[in-house]
C-alpha cells in the first residue's frame, strides 16, 4: 500500500507499506505542522470516546481538553 502526503499539493512524501511494515519511505519537502498534528489527535480521541463510552458530550470535552 502506499500513503502519500495530503498537507501539501506538491509534497513528494510518501511510505510503501506491506503487511503493516514500511518497506520504502520518500522524505517530504516541508516541515510538519504541529499545531494540526495535536488538534487531529484530539479530534480522533474524542472520537473513540464518542464510539466507546456512554459518557455525555460535555464530560468528553472536559476530558479531552488541555
Amino acid at each position: 500500500m502506499i500513503w502519500r502526503c495530503n498537507e501539501i499539493k506538491n509534497c513528494p512524501g510518501r511510505a510503501h507499506t506491506m503487511q503493516g511494515d514500511i518497506i520504502k519511505s520518500i522524505d517530504n519537502n516541508h516541515v510538519p505542522d504541529v499545531a494540526k498534528i495535536e488538534a487531529k489527535k484530539t479530534i480522533n480521541l474524542i472520537k473513540e470516546y464518542a464510539t466507546t463510552t456512554v459518557t455525555t458530550t460535555r464530560a468528553i470535552l472536559g476530558e479531552t481538553s488541555g
